[in-house]
């Protein structure tokens, strides 16, 4: 198994051992630029737009994640806190599934994952659905049980890496997503869609 991670470790986007310290910085910051830009070419503006519309119109935003998804989740509702936007997160699983539990319709429950198959998350979301909130998935693979449920899904284009969804470039990715919806929120940006283009939870 140590065999196996260390050719890993040696693979891992064409960063090996032998590299300098420049050469190691300058290949990790590439592959976080690459991560933005396939971003930009996975990211469906229908999608991000509808997401823009739906957080604008919530009561309150609700953001879910496990692992370091949750402490991106804490960042993001920090942000929208300073920009007076209702925004919650909380930190530990009986919170989030409780809290998930509670929401109800003109709420949003965004779950963030970069697997889209982290089974809290996916039970935080799937909580929050039933409870009557519109869902909003952020995360890298369009096909994912997250995204089976969600109605809005935002997905991200970093590369799988030896660190996976733990790798900057990951959170790079995510954080630029939220970052843009944002800022279309802090400059009263309209988009062309209207309420009725988010498909309503069943």
């Amino acid at each position: 198994m140590q065999e196996l991670f260390s050719a890993k470790r040696e693979a891992y986007q064409g960063v090996t051992a032998d590299d300098s310290a420049s050469e190691l910085i300058r290949k990790v910051a590439y592959i976080s630029i690459e991560a933005l830009q396939q971003t930009i070419t996975t990211l469906d503006p229908k999608a991000f737009q509808q997401a823009v519309s739906a957080i604008r119109q919530a009561r309150t935003t609700y953001f879910f994640g496990s692992g370091g998804s949750s402490h991106l989740a804490k960042e993001v509702t920090l942000k929208f806190l300073r920009m007076r936007h209702r925004a919650v997160t909380y930190s530990d699983y009986f919170s989030q599934i409780l809290g998930a539990s509670m929401l109800g319709p003109g709420d949003v429950a965004v779950g963030l994952s970069y697997t889209g198959a982290t089974r809290d998350t996916v039970e935080f979301l799937t909580a929050a659905k039933e409870a009557g909130a519109t869902t909003i998935a952020v995360t890298n693979f369009a096909s994912s049980p997250i995204t089976e449920l969600a109605d809005i899904c935002i997905i991200t284009g970093s590369q799988p890496g030896i660190l996976g969804g733990e790798a900057g470039p990951a959170r790079i990715a995510q954080l630029m997503v939220l970052d843009a919806i944002a800022t279309a929120l802090a400059i009263n940006w309209q988009d062309n869609l209207g309420a009725g283009s988010v498909r309503q939870p069943a």
